[in-house]
């Protein structure tokens, strides 16, 4: 079984992965998304997915959020909602304790320049994800800054954030997974997969998760995905 996650249900992932998935398909093998999620949410996305998932035969879909489940409804037929993947990180990663004083995190990549942030704490560490290619001066210009290429550094610093500040959508997520606060500055579409776990206004405030609340979701999640593999398989 091929098994796929994150924001791969869009032309990009079906013109870079397309030809991999047909040629297992055409052996017999099954295809699950796990936690997977639309790009821009369009019309024309979900018929381009859509015909490229129906073509493997043996394919589901659990999605991350309800509205990459309403964009594909009626088109995809072993179609669920549920929740990113990324919410299952404490399971998967314990980190070290950090020999730091309280500490928020800040992380913005990209053109956009870092908003004025109420209430900051004295000690900040700046995150940036773009670690690919050149990076930007000013990437190096200021004091306690992570640019790294194993994920699990970053996870270490978002685990033991008070709060994370920030444009990415899983630099907040990989906080609120560890019980912390984040704020997100972004009007991405990818943005829903915060409603479906009870935290749309986190673009407007500080937020974080009502923790039992994600831990029925995740058992749920459990559940459908192993319903769906038995299916998919027998």
């Amino acid at each position: 079984m091929l098994v796929f996650a994150g924001m791969s249900m869009c032309e990009e992932f079906v013109i870079n992965n397309g030809k991999t998935f047909k040629e297992a398909a055409s052996r017999g093998v099954a295809v699950l998304g796990l936690g997977a999620g639309a790009a821009l949410y369009t019309d024309r996305e979900s018929q381009i997915f859509s015909h490229f998932l129906n073509s493997l035969g043996k394919a589901a879909i659990i999605t991350r959020d309800d509205d990459t489940y309403e964009l594909f409804s009626g088109k995809i037929s072993l179609l669920t909602s549920g929740i990113d993947t990324a919410f299952f990180l404490p399971d998967y990663f314990s980190p070290p304790r950090l020999a730091l004083p309280p500490y928020d995190a800040v992380c913005f990549d990209g053109d956009e320049k870092v908003p004025p942030i109420e209430g900051l704490l004295e000690k900040v560490i700046h995150t940036h994800h773009d670690l690919w290619g050149y990076l930007p001066e000013s990437y190096m210009q200021g004091k306690s800054t992570l640019v790294s290429d194993v994920p699990q550094d970053y996870l270490t610093i978002y685990s033991q954030a008070h709060a994370t500040y920030s444009n990415r959508v899983h630099a907040c997520l990989a906080t609120l997974a560890y019980g912390n606060q984040a704020k997100l500055y972004s009007n991405t579409p990818r943005r829903s997969l915060f409603k479906k776990v009870g935290i749309e206004s986190i673009t407007e405030k500080v937020s974080s998760l009502n923790m039992p609340l994600l831990e029925r979701l995740k058992t749920q999640q459990v559940e459908m995905a192993r319903e769906l593999v038995l299916r998919l398989t027998n």
